[in-house]
């Protein structure tokens, strides 16, 4: 492996800002589910998401990234459909309503935009969309505030999305549809991605390649990655809904 491999490999970094801001969501967490003795899988399940998002943010992901388009995508993939449900199933806005985060998921907007699946899933796409133009993505990987940005826009629109799947109650139409929406965006953009003859973003063809896989087939195994799970996460609840 290349020096510069091992030294990706090596960079855990903690952001202060972004590392108080998880450690005190886990902590203010844990306090709530203790309090309100619920039960044990929601505590789980929070946990994975804050793990997930802790490797997304803080882990050699984030600098792998600007070297591997693939790097890139596993991590826009755990901000947008690995942390985001699994936070939420934890009923955060239950355990943490008498906290200081509760002004927040008191807000009106964001309380109709997650009652409206289908204006999420739209949302959602068009997040990944903007982000994924050749100009912004490179902007993203030039700049890191834009880099912040861009992932606080992924993690957001996450979260609106799928608390309308997750806090359904009953099978419902729109959910389903507002899934089989987001798979078909999401569909489009990896086809884009897997299918393409030319390098779509040039800062990856000039970094240094790590590992024996040529620009093209990075992007190809990008948007396979983008693809698959990502169809399975979508795909997958909406036949559980159809089935019930």
């Amino acid at each position: 492996m290349s020096p510069v491999a091992r030294a990706v490999l090596a960079s855990w970094a903690f952001p202060p800002a972004l590392a108080c801001g998880w450690l005190a969501y886990a902590l203010l967490y844990f306090r709530g589910w203790r309090r309100l003795s619920l039960p044990a899988w929601r505590l789980a399940t929070t946990g994975g998401g804050l793990v997930a998002l802790g490797l997304a943010l803080f882990s050699p992901i984030d600098p792998l990234g600007r070297f591997l388009l693939t790097a890139h995508m596993v991590q826009h993939l755990l901000l947008l459909i690995v942390a985001p449900p699994l936070l939420l199933l934890g009923r955060p806005t239950r355990v943490l309503h008498h906290g200081w985060l509760a002004p927040f998921f008191a807000w009106p907007p964001l309380r109709r935009l997650s009652a409206r699946p289908i204006a999420g899933a739209a949302i959602l796409g068009a997040v990944t969309l903007f982000w994924h133009v050749p100009k912004a993505y490179e902007l993203a990987l030039r700049s890191p505030a834009w880099h912040d940005v861009e992932h606080a826009c992924f993690f957001a629109a996450g979260l609106i999305f799928w608390s309308a799947v997750v806090s359904v109650r009953r099978p419902s139409i729109a959910v389903v549809l507002g899934l089989v929406l987001a798979d078909v965006q999401n569909t489009l953009l990896s086809a884009v991605l897997v299918f393409s003859d030319r390098v779509i973003y040039p800062s990856y063809q000039a970094a240094p390649r790590l590992f024996a896989v040529s620009t093209l087939d990075d992007q190809a195994a990008d948007g396979f990655l983008m693809w698959v799970p990502a169809s399975m996460a979508f795909v997958g609840p909406a036949l559980v809904l159809c089935v019930r």
